[in-house]
């Protein structure tokens, strides 16, 4: 996450009624919000990457989000080629 956004913290307040409370032994924290809400999780492969807030809704308003769709599609093509 902090290669794709280049960020560590949202800056924003949280808005979800529901958020993880801690990492999985397995995963590292590596974006909050403001507030200290869990907002980004992966794993120390980089194979796993979660993020808790909808990208999709800011791809105008913040296009930096485009990062985290063409990652997937990467990772995903990759993937397949591999297979």
């Amino acid at each position: 996450i902090n290669g794709l956004l280049s960020r560590r913290s949202s800056g924003e307040q949280s808005v979800d009624e529901q958020a993880v409370k801690e990492a999985a032994p397995d995963l590292s924290v590596s974006g909050r919000a403001r507030d200290g809400v869990i907002e980004a999780l992966e794993d120390k492969e980089g194979t796993i990457v979660a993020v808790q807030w909808h990208p999709e809704g800011l791809l105008e308003s913040n296009p930096l989000m485009n990062r985290l769709f063409a990652d997937l599609v990467e990772r995903s093509t990759a993937y397949g080629v591999s297979k």
